[in-house]
């Protein structure tokens, strides 16, 4: 897999485990520090059923960096695919950055692509907490590719810009 290497202020997040990237989120921002963070480039590969060695789709990383002067939430990957079982499924993203920034309450929006209608293939989005943010895929929904963008506020309760990677659903 490829990465990119940023420097941040004070986060250094991606490359980890997610126990790992909570641990260095959590970090107090005391003194300004810099800090290398590997950022994968590719496909975040998931399943609703957990099933084929791949990971649950419950816990999609969202990323805020941050470089002094404002902030950007990030989806760490190129592209997200999430294999269903044509179940109502639950997917969720997790927020990892410093104390203070959480999701807004339209915390991930899915945008249409070669025009694919979201609302024919998603539902829900919900707002679970500060650090979590859930969509249903539909029962039956059909196999289809959308964009998306994650919605965070910082601490000053303005939102950072966002980046917009590719979500493909299997569903048949």
């Amino acid at each position: 897999m490829k990465c990119l290497s940023w420097t941040l202020n004070p986060l250094c997040a991606a490359g980890l485990s997610m126990a790992a990237l909570s641990v260095a989120a959590a970090e107090p921002s005391g003194a300004a520090k810099r800090a290398a963070m590997l950022v994968a480039v590719g496909t975040f590969d998931c399943s609703v059923a957990g099933g084929g060695g791949k990971r649950l789709c419950d816990d999609i990383p969202v990323v805020v960096l941050f470089d002094g002067k404002q902030c950007l939430s990030m989806l760490p990957y190129h592209d997200l695919h999430i294999g269903t079982d044509k179940s109502n499924a639950v997917v969720v993203w997790r927020l990892i950055g410093p104390p203070g920034y959480k999701f807004a309450d339209n915390g991930i929006t899915l945008l249409s692509m070669g025009g694919n209608d979201p609302s024919k293939v998603w539902e829900g989005p919900l707002r679970v907490s500060d650090d979590k943010f859930r969509w249903k895929i539909k029962l039956g929904a059909l196999k289809a590719q959308f964009g998306h963008a994650a919605h965070v506020l910082g601490p000053d309760g303005k939102e950072c810009l966002a980046a917009d990677p590719v979500i493909s659903s299997d569903a048949n």
